[in-house]
Parts: C-alpha cells; structure tokens; sequence
C-alpha cells in the first residue's frame, strides 16, 4: 500500500505510512498507472523498492472517468488507547463506522481526504453482509467483525453471504492510529487485523463515487450479467 522510506512525505518507516493521503497506491489510483490505463511499477518491499504492475487493460477507461465524482474520504482509525488496548476486537460494524468519522489519528494526521479513488472501509465490508441462516443479517451487525471466521459457526454466515469476501486478504483505508504504519485489512478467512502498509502483500480493491446522474441501463450486478452505466 506504501513504502516510502524514512522522512519521505508522512512516512516514519522503511515500510511506509498509513496516511492514505500520501500513500503510493493513492497516487497510483488518482494519476498514475491505474488511473491512465498503462503500465509501470507498484510498492514491493522495504525503502521505495518495485515491482513491475500493469493496468494497461484493468485501469480506468477516459469514459469511466467521467461517471467519477471526488467525495470525502474518513481517515478516522482507533484513538492509541483504544488500539493499545486491542478494542477492536470487540468493535461491530455499527462501532467501525464511528470510528472511520472520528478524530482518531496518528499524530499530526488529518481525518479526511478528497479524492476520486480510494478504498473500502471496515464497515462498508460489514454493512455487505446478507447474512445467512445460522446467523442472519441482524446477528451479524451486532457480532464483532474480529469474530467472523469463515467455518467458524454461527459467525461463518456473515462471512460467506458477504459479496465483498473474496477469501483474499484486502487492505482497507482505515489505519490503526497507535502506530502511524498500519492499516486494518479484512483477512482471507474473514477476520479483521491490521499490518504495516509497506510490510505484507494485499488485495487493493479500488472503490468510487460515481456522479448522481449516472444510471444503471443495463445488467443486475451479478458475476455473469454486470451492471451497465451511462451517463
């Protein structure tokens, strides 16, 4: 997600910083190699090192573009007491959506950010839950996110019926604000944690705002028949 070296923009690390309005995903996604639809390289590794990353046919189109809208971003993570203290091994999601508006950062970090695209928080990933029939989705909203384990019972449903699980661990924007480096991340077997930005590899799963006048035409948004948009 980031790796800039130390004293480079936010970072205070050789593994990077988890202000997402510097990170070099960020600028991947709003005008780098993402955003213009080619090729080049990603963060790989400790002190600015990369990999080669091509969007050249998974980037933004010129059309898509157009249907994008900048909106504001929460940075809001847990305060240090709270992250010292591991509380977000009890936080719902209804907790993880307060947390995002809050004014807990790192020092000297800001709550908000503007911007095109970014992504996901903890609670956008709670709120997708359908729930299922062991633990539907009221259970679900009200059972910490730390404790959804995929095949773990009852909480498993709330995992499995949850359109934004890919059994891949995911980053997402919200950074844990004791350490000023790490982020919370949506683990492959369904969990939250968190880990360095510049440390270990994962999913970036880019999310937007599209304008209020674009309409859907077209699709269902199922796998096999996508929603279409049009301006």
């Amino acid at each position: 997600m980031d790796n800039k070296g130390v004293g480079i923009g936010s970072s205070i690390s050789q593994y990077g910083s988890n202000d997402w309005r510097d990170s070099l995903f960020q600028e991947i996604l709003n005008e780098g190699i993402y955003w213009n639809r080619t090729s080049g390289t990603c963060p790989n590794g400790p002190n600015g090192s990369t990999t080669p990353c091509d969007f050249s046919e998974s980037g933004l189109t010129e059309e898509a573009k157009t249907m994008i809208s900048d909106a504001v971003w929460n940075l809001g993570g847990l305060s240090g007491s709270e992250s010292a203290n591991n509380y977000y091994i009890t936080a719902t999601i209804k907790d993880w959506y307060t947390y995002e508006r809050g004014d807990s950062v790192y020092t000297n970090r800001s709550t908000e950010w503007t911007g095109a695209i970014a992504l996901f928080h903890p609670s956008d990933y709670g709120f997708a839950t359908g729930g299922g029939t062991t633990a539907d989705r009221t259970a679900c909203l009200t059972t910490p996110l730390y404790q959804w384990i995929d095949n773990d019972s009852p909480s498993s449903d709330c995992y499995t019926n949850n359109w934004l699980a890919i059994r891949l661990s995911q980053w997402t924007i919200t950074p844990y604000a004791n350490d000023g480096i790490s982020n919370y991340v949506v683990r492959g077997v369904g969990s939250i944690d968190y880990d360095g930005a510049g440390i270990t590899a994962r999913v970036m799963r880019p999310v937007t705002y599209l304008r209020a006048e674009i309409k859907i035409v077209a699709g269902d948004g199922t796998v096999s028949n996508p929603f279409i948009l049009s301006n």
